[in-house]
């Protein structure tokens, strides 16, 4: 090993840590496009997808998805109501997230003829 390259690696590399072992914290803003989680439900994170919103959803739950998990297992929320509540004033932000949670439930569910 040359000196460069052991200067240039990671100490978790080093040691014989896989890099990606840490849980994330989920107290940093997911990017746009990542996939959280909560529940049975997921949500794509949107391009107006605030600061404000983030601490709200991460204290009901809400974690970014891991890279092994499949996204298939979830309800995904309808993406008009997501991107609603992304615009939506924080007195409004509730009601949408329930109303979203609601519509994603009932999207599972038989429909009796």
């Amino acid at each position: 090993m040359t000196l460069l390259r052991l200067f240039s690696t990671p100490m978790s590399e080093l040691f014989g840590k896989k890099a990606g072992s840490r849980r994330p914290e989920g107290r940093a803003r997911p990017l746009v496009g990542t996939t959280i989680c909560h529940g049975e439900f997921r949500i794509s994170v949107p391009v107006g997808f605030n600061d404000d919103l983030w601490p709200r959803l991460a204290a009901r739950g809400w974690r970014p998805m891991g890279k092994k998990q499949s996204r298939y297992r979830y309800r995904a929320l309808p993406s008009n109501v997501v991107a609603a509540l992304a615009d939506a004033p924080k007195e409004q932000r509730e009601r949408l997230l329930s109303l979203a949670l609601r519509r994603a439930a009932g999207e599972s569910q038989p429909v009796a003829a």
